[in-house]
């Protein structure tokens, strides 16, 4: 292969021995390794029929219980990937049991080829129950790029199994059989090339199909799907039965505890801070609905993260949540940190109590906006009170909470406590199999919309006063706690220091109450706090295309030769002035002068990371949905058609900082390239591009624009502005399609969060992007928001998997 150092002998032993060390094979098993007869893998068109042979082989020998079996299953796309993928790995293995026929009346037909094991059309296998995807060399158009196909193969499988803590991948070529090895939040990925004519390359074969029968320590005992529910796993621990009529879990010697019905609904960065996300979704008689006060947390998230990270996600949660919390903000159930197999990482298991669904699953523009407006008034919190930054503001940490109350300001609200607009049936409509996280019934929609509402507390709070709060129940942090005792609304006040959109609009008399919550907080700062480590420095982070350009950039963005004009901000609508008067106070001159910025601004501030960077991350975000919405009615027509396509000139340009610096200077795009539906959101995103022109870096210290809170200031009232203007327009009520517009040009964004540290090995693993592009995860494979198998479509697929995973609960201590 092209660029690959081809090893003589000596080279091949020495990767032979190193082999078998990472795989952790000893000399006990040299009789499996290199039998006295059996398959000799001497050729890449012979790699199927010898792996079969040598797989049936070993699981007589060794009795194992399942029959590992190797396909070709080139173009063939394998479902069920929590991403939505549909790459089509050259081969995979994966128990008999576990092969399926698709049940579609359209099947591509595979390429002809001798590697087969029985003329069957069983070629798919969802992507939990894979334990190899490789890649075949001659199965390419070209030979560029063959190496990171099978990376990304690689990359996908370590994505879809949370379970295992480390894979393998496969790449065959005419004269070498490269086995690939890499582990969870490790960044590099060992290869081990043998020649076919070589002799180790059927040594390497055996212990490739030894390691995927019996992954050892490669397989997390953390993690068990359901299919292995009460039997013995690899690392020989077994599930405990649930004693449901005490309500607590009664194990017995040697056994685990598990927490059963977690879906598996969200996994990214494989080669970073390797993250999954599992969801509680108990069924009717679900053993794990206990005694509140060890009630299973409805969110699990587990992640790497660097062991000299400055600021933990546990410290800021529990910091910002210290006096009784801030709404709009995801709450801590329970956590653990434990030591990981990559040396410089540790990793957290997180339980959080709140769940919503995806930014971009959003149906309407108001709602959109509504979420916008708070996220930008949590965020404002954070650092107000909290001394937090976010500082990875994107489409997946911004999430959207149904209400139990759809607001619809086209009839008549009444204050009487009583809300006007349909209410969500999420039994009649359920969530997207998008979702990152999905919404649950009515009654816990209504639970958590009053939970994220709460009321006030003692005049201790170092919030009273500024709006209402609510207590934790006593007891632990580390432990699950009962939810709080609801209490009654009170009414907004005017002069209040913070209120959130709905009770601005009138929909809501508690000024607490938001449908917005921000997660992921495991890049934040702590700007008063005490570091962990105070030689680790902190990475400019953020998510491409949602990243603050400055940021993607390094450096504050450069002023125009001739001076630049900074708009002057927005007058406050007349309730938001009633509502924040101490806000339109402090930025009253900035409504009446116009400023000029130099090229020869000077300033002594170091440049950073700061709030407005988090605002203009946010803009990004509308700018973003309202760029990708596309009605759910069909187009009737070639001209409705056509306006569902993004234009190249206006997709383009958001991949680069260059590109979107074009964009805030109103230079690519115009309303036409909105789709008609919602080109009225074009002039709100004109009006707040027009406040991003200048970075307020070059501003002077004493000008109220270089206040951090400036652009937070200009997008609230922009926003809220805009949408009481148009509270009653069909547009803000126009629903959304699940697949959004489609895209004229093909693209290898990642949507992974980066920083400066990973961004070497995060890009090149990235395949291409399908042009037809669902909503929920627009153009960003391997790493979008979500997908999750609903139970009655896979099994309507296969029987035989179900695909839900089991967590254990002593992770509580």
């Amino acid at each position: 292969m092209r660029g690959m150092h081809l090893p003589d002998e000596d080279v091949e032993a020495e990767g032979w021995d190193r082999l078998r060390a990472v795989l952790e094979l000893d000399s006990r098993l040299d009789h499996v390794l290199n039998p006295p007869a059996g398959p000799a893998f001497k050729s890449r068109d012979a790699f199927i029929d010898d792996a079969n042979a040598a797989s049936k082989n070993m699981k007589q020998g060794q009795d194992f219980p399942k029959l590992l079996v190797f396909k070709d299953t080139h173009r063939f796309p394998q479902r069920g990937h929590v991403s939505d993928t549909k790459a089509e790995p050259s081969f995979i293995a994966a128990f008999e049991e576990h092969w399926y026929e698709s049940k579609t009346n359209e099947q591509p037909t595979p390429v002809p080829t001798t590697a087969t094991i029985e003329p069957d059309n069983k070629k798919h296998v969802i992507w939990p129950c894979i334990r190899l995807a490789g890649e075949d060399a001659s199965k390419s158009n070209t030979k560029r790029g063959q190496e990171q196909h099978a990376a990304t193969y690689l990359d996908l499988l370590l994505v879809a199994r949370p379970d295992f803590r480390g894979g393998f991948g496969l790449l065959l070529t005419e004269t070498h059989m490269v086995i690939m090895v890499a582990v969870g939040g490790s960044p590099s990925i060992l290869h081990f090339p043998f020649s076919w004519t070589g002799d180790y390359a059927r040594r390497a074969g055996h212990a490739l199909v030894y390691r995927l029968y019996d992954p050892g320590r490669w397989l997390d005992p953390e993690i068990q799907s359901e299919e292995a529910e009460g039997q013995t796993n690899a690392c020989g621990e077994t599930s405990a039965r649930m004693d449901q009529s005490q309500g607590v879990a009664t194990p017995t010697a040697g056994e685990r505890v598990f927490i059963s019905d977690y879906s598996y609904v969200y996994g990214s960065c494989t080669f970073g801070t390797r993250t999954h996300v599992f969801i509680h979704r108990p069924s009717s008689k679900s053993p794990n609905d206990i005694k509140p006060a060890r009630r299973a947390p409805k969110v699990v998230k587990l992640q790497l993260c660097r062991r000299n990270i400055r600021f933990s996600e546990v410290d800021i949660l529990h910091k910002i949540h210290l006096n009784g919390g801030i709404p709009g903000v995801v709450r801590l159930a329970c956590h653990e940190r434990l030591p990981s197999i990559v040396p410089d990482r540790e990793q957290f298991r997180l339980g959080l109590e709140q769940e919503g669904i995806p930014f971009m699953s959003i149906k309407t523009p108001l709602q959109m906006l509504m979420v916008a407006y708070d996220a930008l008034e949590t965020t404002r919190i954070l650092h107000d009170e909290c001394d937090i930054l976010h500082r990875d503001i994107s489409k997946g940490n911004v999430l959207f909470v149904p209400p139990s109350t759809v607001p619809d300001f086209r009839s008549p609200v009444s204050m009487s406590g009583e809300k006007s607009g349909p209410s969500v049936d999420t039994d009649e409509s359920p969530p997207s199999p998008s979702a990152t996280i999905s919404a649950q019934d009515d009654a816990a929609l209504a639970e958590t919309s009053n939970r994220n509402s709460g009321s006030a507390v003692d005049e201790s709070s170092p919030l009273h006063g500024k709006f209402a709060q609510e207590e934790l129940s006593s007891g632990s942090n580390d432990s699950v706690n009962a939810a709080p005792p609801l209490r009654e609304e009170k009414g907004p006040k005017e002069g209040t220091k913070y209120a959130f959109i709905a009770s601005l609009l009138g929909h809501s008399r508690d000024v607490r109450e938001t449908s917005t919550l921000i997660i992921d907080f495991n890049r934040s700062e702590d700007l008063g706090g005490e570091p962990r480590n105070e030689n680790h420095a902190l990475d400019r982070t953020g998510t491409p295309i949602f990243i603050a350009r400055a940021l993607q950039e390094g450096r504050p963005m450069p002023l125009a030769n001739t001076g630049t004009v900074l708009a002057n901000m927005p007058k406050a609508h007349p309730s938001y002035q009633t509502q924040f008067p101490e806000r339109c106070e402090q930025f009253h001159m900035c409504e009446e002068d116009q400023l000029v910025v130099k090229r020869d601004s000077r300033t002594s501030r170091d440049f950073r990371h700061t709030l407005h960077h988090d605002a203009e991350s946010i803009f990004w975000l509308i700018f973003y949905w309202t760029l990708m919405a596309c009605p759910a009615a069909k187009a009737k027509d070639e001209s409705e058609k056509a306006a569902e396509l993004i234009p190249s000139h206006v997709w383009t340009p958001l991949q680069s900082v260059q590109g979107r610096n074009g964009l805030v200077k109103g230079a690519m795009i115009q309303q036409c390239d909105i789709h008609p539906s919602y080109q009225s959101l074009f002039l709100l995103a004109e009006e707040m591009l027009s406040f991003l022109i200048v970075d307020p870096h070059w501003l002077s210290a004493d000008d109220p624009r270089s206040h951090p809170r400036y652009i937070h200031e200009c997008f609230q009232r922009a926003i809220f502005t805009f949408v009481s203007d148009h509270l009653k327009d069909e547009f803000m009520y126009c629903q959304t399609s699940d697949i959004g517009r489609r895209i004229r040009e093909e693209s290898t964004t990642p949507s992974l969060s980066v920083t400066s540290s990973e961004a070497r090995f995060a890009v090149p693993l990235l395949p291409d992007v399908p042009k037809a592009v669902p909503r929920h995860a627009p153009t960003v494979l391997p790493y979008p928001v979500t997908f999750v198998i609903g139970r009655r479509a896979r099994r309507a697929e296969n029987e035989d998997e179900v695909g839900v995973f089991h967590l254990y609960k002593d992770f509580w201590h």
